[in-house]
């Protein structure tokens, strides 16, 4: 669970969230989520609060965050007890969250959308007081949060009022009926957040006004709203021993299209893209599939990031732990050997591996010979980029390499935004892979192969065990449940 809980705990956004985390805190009010939602009886009825319209100067106004979440959820719930999942949203969100669950296709799911305050009439408390008494937990992920002034704020202060539906009551409600209440938060305005308003105050922009005032049971503060949601599907996937709570990769993706063509934005960016709190869609599949092997109990070397498709990387080959050499892990992995050292390597380690050779631009003809002498199955050439290489160059070394070996992937590492696009420009759909090492501009390149096709390979941050520093001192890379696409030639 701490390894879970851990993924959704470092402040990638840069916005100060880490003032709100308390360790232990944390670890117990996870562990304790999961227990109050592990409990419910099957089939019971579950309330989700969610939607944040923050875009005030768009139609819908409705941000990213929390959507996909909540589907992540529906899904979890009904995998693990056959719950039915109610939407609680603001009526501005509808259209979006309707086209995120029909994309999610999962069954037993009720939408129900409420009019701001000051639309608010009889009828429509009497609609959500029926609700009140069935539900047998209330989980608000990326909901918006009255502050003490009673009124509603984005992280920048300005004021939603007019347009969110006054849900809190349904805490409310909940706390003073002993039904469990579960927030997940980033920021300290969202509903469920009156647990840390002391620290939001002081520590958080703004947070003097947009503080919110109701607590929860059960917090879950996480770096994005979302990758809260996801880890809290992880536990529980865990703890029913069923990785089946996770929502495949496939259909990660075609909700946040679905909640793009429906007119949702990324709440920093405000662009309509599949980005979720400034970062995009890619950075979400990394976090899902390092929580699917969290959930599965193997270690995480590297992630693998891209557009999903119908070409697929590898999906055989074994790994055979050296602690347990009767122990085979049947997942498809990737041995990366330099160009020098092709002539020595014996002819069994590639019995069930995929190749990747390393070489610069200067060492293909040394390449070439090498595979003349010894025929090798070759998966992806993996280009690393020199800082006085030329786009021309590597052009070139491309175009070599396509005419000789067809069916190979070709790969460009270390490779700088400006180098990568100016390469993308002149030979559009040369590049299958590109392996990020540096960092000053990971965000940009990895943006940059989402939009463009491009698979993209990066070494996980999380990956200093002894055992792990190992694999990746050997260049071996492992991946696990990898559908995801490269461009292709």
């Amino acid at each position: 669970m701490d390894a879970i809980l851990s993924l959704v705990h470092h402040d990638i956004g840069g916005r100060g969230m880490t003032h709100l985390l308390d360790g232990p805190r944390d670890r117990a009010h996870f562990s304790e989520a999961i227990e109050a939602l592990s409990r419910l009886p099957p089939g019971s009825d579950v309330a989700i609060l969610t939607g944040f319209p923050c875009l005030l100067d768009y139609t819908p106004p409705t941000e990213t965050d929390g959507l996909g979440g909540a589907c992540a959820l529906i899904h979890a719930l009904h995998v693990i007890g056959r719950h039915r999942a109610h939407i609680l949203t603001d009526e501005v969100n509808a259209v979006v969250l309707k086209s995120c669950i029909e994309a999610a296709a999962v069954a037993a799911t009720v939408l129900h959308s409420f009019p701001p305050a000051n639309e608010w009439t009889h009828a429509t408390q009497v609609k959500l007081e029926a609700l009140y008494s069935t539900m047998g937990a209330y989980v608000a992920i990326e909901r918006a949060g009255a502050a003490e002034d009673g009124r509603y704020y984005t992280m920048r202060a300005r004021d939603m009022t007019a347009i969110v539906a006054p849900l809190d009551q349904c805490f409310a409600y909940a706390k003073s009926h002993g039904i469990p209440t579960i927030a997940i938060g980033d920021g300290g305005n969202e509903l469920g957040m009156g647990n840390v308003s002391a620290a939001t105050k002081a520590k958080v922009r703004n947070g003097e006004t947009i503080a919110a005032k109701l607590g929860c049971d059960h917090l879950i503060v996480a770096c994005i709203s979302d990758w809260g949601a996801y880890a809290l599907c992880a536990g529980l996937a865990l703890r029913h021993r069923n990785s089946d709570a996770l929502l495949t990769r496939e259909t990660v993706v075609a909700i946040a299209n679905a909640m793009i063509a429906a007119g949702a934005r990324d709440g920093i960016l405000g662009c309509q893209d599949t980005f979720v709190d400034g970062l995009p869609l890619v950075e979400t599949l990394n976090l899902v599939h390092a929580m699917r092997h969290c959930v599965n109990n193997m270690p995480l070397v590297t992630r693998l990031v891209g557009k999903t498709g119908s070409h697929e990387w590898p999906t055989q080959g074994f790994h055979i732990d050296s602690r347990s050499p009767q122990t085979a892990w049947s997942q498809p992995h990737i041995q990366f050997v330099k160009a020098r050292d092709l002539a020595s390597l014996p002819s069994p380690v590639f019995a069930e591996r995929y190749l990747a050779v390393e070489l610069s631009i200067q060492q293909l003809d040394e390449l070439e010979m090498a595979l003349m002498a010894s025929p090798l199955p070759i998966f992806l050439f993996n280009l690393r980029v020199g800082s006085d290489d030329a786009a021309t160059n590597i052009n070139a070394t491309i175009a070599r390499l396509r005419s000789s070996h067809k069916e190979a992937h070709i790969g460009l590492a270390g490779v700088s935004l400006d180098v990568l696009q100016a390469v993308h420009t002149s030979a559009p759909c040369s590049i299958d892979v590109v392996t990020q090492s540096r960092q000053q501009d990971l965000l940009q390149v990895a943006t940059f192969c989402q939009r463009n096709g491009i698979a993209m390979m990066l070494e996980h941050a999380a990956a200093d065990t002894a055992d792990l520093q190992t694999y990746r001192n050997d260049r071996t890379l492992y991946f696990v449940d990898t559908h995801i696409a490269t461009h292709a030639a």
